[in-house]
């Protein structure tokens, strides 16, 4: 008899969900990302990756990132750093940098071409932030492989 209880109560309990899936009143206690998941912070983390890799090549800004993500600018900075350990600045560099070496290594394209592809709008700043990661410029990197 205790197991017919408890079965009827499974069945209640899957019409409740029914009802629920079928009310047009429903209200997300959890916020959908840009991507359709949860917005939890590892999911935002892996669309604003996604997104940087997809994109690196454009001209990306912290504050359009964040509209994206449904933050403010100083919030996503803020989310982005403590998530990351980078900020969003530093994060989108990186991925650009190591496509400038993908095609120095791979490509025979002139170093301010490779620059701009890359996504860098600057040729100077190209050349300070790849030295400073690299620790050579991009002449002798391409030189050394």
């Amino acid at each position: 008899m205790k197991a017919a209880d408890g079965f009827h109560r499974i069945i209640q309990f899957f019409e409740i969900m029914n009802l629920m899936g079928q009310s047009k009143d429903n209200k997300l206690l959890v916020p959908i990302s840009p991507i359709g998941l949860p917005a939890l912070q590892g999911n935002r983390i892996l669309f604003i990756n996604d997104y940087i890799n997809l994109n690196f090549h454009e001209k990306l800004s912290s504050s359009a990132m964040a509209s994206k993500m449904g933050m403010t600018n100083s919030s996503f900075c803020r989310f982005h750093k403590r998530s990351t350990g980078k900020t969003f600045k530093n994060a989108l560099n990186e991925v650009r940098i190591q496509n400038s070496c993908f095609l120095l290594k791979d490509t025979m394209m002139p170093i301010e071409s490779v620059a701009l592809d890359s996504g860098f709008t600057s040729i100077p700043l190209f050349y300070k932030l790849f030295k400073r990661t690299m620790k050579k410029t991009p002449s002798e990197y391409r030189a050394k492989i």
